[in-house]
């Protein structure tokens, strides 16, 4: 391939695609993939996938590409963008047209927002290679530039998928497969709605119990033993049912303090 590499941007396509996005295929999708891939086989326009970090837009992207016809998939490539460097828009957008040149016509550019100027660089796009025929799926956390994007350059010409909000029914759906439990509501709140288990145990033994000089050996132990109040760790015995509270549709109820009951 004949193309100049820009620092900070990693170009997948071929077998090094196919490698890379693999592990997505087998995981439950999102309930919002249909919008993706209806895109995908849809007249030509710009898509905006952008959503706090950890709630699925680069599996879906790549769930996304595993689908597509072979034909289509061998004119796909995966740009990454390398978060915390000012990588420019100019580089960026000849190395997408170098790629168009090469004959790729679907384009996934993912942290796209990392992109010094990023909603001028959108305009280069849509008046570029989206403009000749391309589908081009942005993807990024950056709510703010991508409004922008919308507002000053992308204004009619583009579809949006927003991954941030997750239900709890749709949480609970993907994130059971690799729970040894059945999730809770208590969960969901917990974990914050995002698609991630990771550190959160990990908090519990390295910051809490620290601070208050124990020593727990399960997230059940901890549940029993410690709770916060008043922004303060404080221990007692109670369950993470007080979480409850934060819930729409629960009230405090019975004796205790962090008791909660539904109604």
């Amino acid at each position: 391939m004949d193309f100049e590499k820009v620092d900070g941007l990693e170009v997948l396509y071929g077998d090094e695609l196919l490698a890379d996005i693999e592990g997505a295929a087998g995981l439950p999708r999102r309930d919002c993939f249909g919008k993706l891939k209806e895109y995908l086989g849809s007249p030509v326009e710009k898509l905006l996938l952008y959503g706090l970090r950890r709630t699925g837009k680069t599996v879906m992207a790549k769930q996304a590409m595993a689908e597509l016809p072979k034909d289509a998939f061998a004119r796909t490539v995966f740009i990454k963008a390398t978060q915390g460097l000012a990588i420019p828009c100019t580089p960026a957008y000849e190395l997408v047209k170098d790629l168009w040149f090469e004959g790729f016509r679907t384009f996934f550019i993912d942290e796209c927002t990392a992109l010094t100027d990023f909603p001028a660089w959108t305009k280069m796009v849509s008046d570029g290679i989206a403009a000749r025929g391309c589908h081009v799926v942005l993807l990024g956390m950056d709510s703010l530039a991508m409004w922008i994007a919308e507002r000053e350059f992308l204004e009619g010409r583009h579809r949006k998928i927003r991954t941030t909000r997750i239900p709890c029914h749709e949480w609970r759906r993907l994130l059971e497969v690799k729970s040894p439990r059945r999730l809770g509501v208590e969960d969901y709140v917990r974990y914050g709605g995002i698609l991630d288990f990771d550190g959160v145990p990990e908090l519990y033994h390295t910051q809490l119990l620290p601070m208050m000089g124990g020593e727990c050996a399960t997230e059940q132990d901890y549940e029993e033993i410690f709770y916060i109040k008043d922004g303060k760790v404080r221990q007692g015995t109670i369950s993470s049912s007080h979480h409850l509270g934060l819930i729409p549709g629960y009230r405090q109820g019975g004796t205790g303090d962090f008791t909660y009951e539904r109604w």
